[in-house]
């Protein structure tokens, strides 16, 4: 294999570790993944990272699409990267497993008049031929890989792509929410799979991966402090009262009212929870 971000397995010593497995392990540590059901329920208010932020405008700098090419951005909840790709006159499709997000992500569509964006409500271990999951240029998992069978996912994903694959997961196998939670409540951190576990996976895949890193800073804000705790609560999710009353005390101290350009005054944490997410992306052109 000779394509860019592609390599054969022969050019680097045998690697004897079963990282799908480590993954698996990781993953299970971190605790049980948000269902379907949890999603529909955030939806409403959910602003996936907001599409203004550096991430999301690194995310796409980094994907590097080329004029016209077809997305499929699978995870793509209320379109955070799905609306902006659309306006720049890509075809998207949005694929995710929570009816509450897709509903959202095609309401804001209609409301801006984009009509190059479709969507499949599939989760990652359905058939995705039989929910008709369509093949596009480009493929892109942003910070939804919350999977058990990584090499599964990457598999799936990297046979809908023509041309690239783009992902993004924690560096460090740590999410916005338990850093949160650990940061308020003190809860303990588990990590989950991170940046050199899915590598080596994707290296026993015969594939050697573009790697960059993207930060993501907690900086949404509220228009009422009574909005901004509830968004806080509702990421945390104490579990006794001790964590309540921990989760009272945090926010006395780390919300504030900020200035915000387009909206006046607005209720966030200062300073912000930073997330490090590893971006991932390989060639499948050829492949």
């Amino acid at each position: 294999m000779n394509d860019a971000g592609r390599t054969c397995e022969e050019q680097r010593p045998r690697d004897e570790t079963d990282w799908n497995a480590e993954w698996a392990r990781l993953s299970e540590q971190g605790g049980p993944v948000r269902d379907a059901a949890f999603w529909d329920r955030r939806a409403p208010d959910f602003r996936g990272g907001a599409e203004d932020s550096p991430y999301i405008a690194g995310f796409l700098d980094h994907m590097a699409a080329l004029p016209g090419e077809s997305v499929l951005d699978v995870g793509c909840g209320t379109g955070a990267l799905a609306l902006p790709l659309a306006r720049a006159g890509h075809p998207v499709t949005g694929v995710d497993f929570s009816r509450g997000m897709l509903d959202v992500l095609e309401r804001r569509a209609a409301d801006e008049g984009l009509s190059n964006v479709t969507t499949v409500r599939a989760a990652w271990t359905d058939d995705w031929r039989a929910s008709g999951v369509p093949a596009a240029d480009v493929v892109i998992a942003s910070r939804s890989l919350a999977v058990r069978d990584l090499r599964a996912a990457l598999e799936k994903l990297t046979s809908h792509a023509r041309r690239r694959v783009c992902v993004t997961l924690p560096e460090d196998g740590l999410f916005f929410g338990q850093l949160l939670a650990h940061a308020a409540v003190g809860r303990p951190v588990a990590r989950r799979g991170d940046r050199p576990t899915a590598v080596g996976v994707l290296r026993q895949m015969g594939i050697e991966p573009e790697v960059k890193l993207l930060t993501y800073a907690s900086a949404d804000g509220h228009e009422t402090r009574e909005a901004a705790f509830e968004s806080l609560r509702s990421r945390v999710e104490p579990e006794d009262e001790r964590e309540e009353e921990a989760l009272q005390r945090y926010a006395a101290e780390r919300l504030v009212a900020a200035p915000d350009h387009d909206r006046g005054i607005v209720w966030r944490l200062e300073p912000p929870v930073v997330v490090r997410w590893a971006f991932l992306a390989w060639s499948t052109a050829g492949s």
